[in-house]
């Protein structure tokens, strides 16, 4: 069975991209916003293994996405890789602190990088 990923990103044609790129090793969903992304999470038969996560979103902000997220002991530890348009770096500190390991601008990430951070994310989890 291939590892689920979860993309949740308003920008379409960012998300269709990454999930064609993805589809051959991993079955990848998309939802463009932070409540249906909450549904699917509450369902777990369909619970991700990963989450690539936009920081923007029409209906709130990934850092409250993610702060909910680790809230509940149930999804308090699955990997979340951040994908954004937004400068992070000086957020780094704090966003390592709620988990993640992997930060990408959207404007120059490639998708061996994205690929490699998603095999991380897994292997990582695997031995938590």
């Amino acid at each position: 069975m291939k590892p689920r990923l979860l993309v949740i990103d308003d920008d379409r044609w960012f998300a269709e991209a990454l999930m064609a790129s993805l589809r051959a090793r991993y079955t990848a969903e998309w939802v463009a916003a932070a409540q249906p992304a909450a549904e699917l999470l509450d369902d777990s038969a369909r619970r991700p293994d990963v989450i690539i996560l936009d920081m923007l979103m029409p209906d709130g902000n990934g850092l409250a996405f993610l702060q909910e997220l680790r809230s509940y002991a149930d999804t308090a530890r699955l990997p979340v890789i951040l994908c954004s348009s937004l400068r992070l770096e000086r957020q780094a500190g704090a966003l390592a602190q709620l988990g993640i390991r992997h930060i990408f601008n959207k404007a120059t990430i490639t998708l061996a990088e994205l690929e490699r951070a998603v095999a991380d994310s897994l292997r990582v989890a695997a031995h938590a």
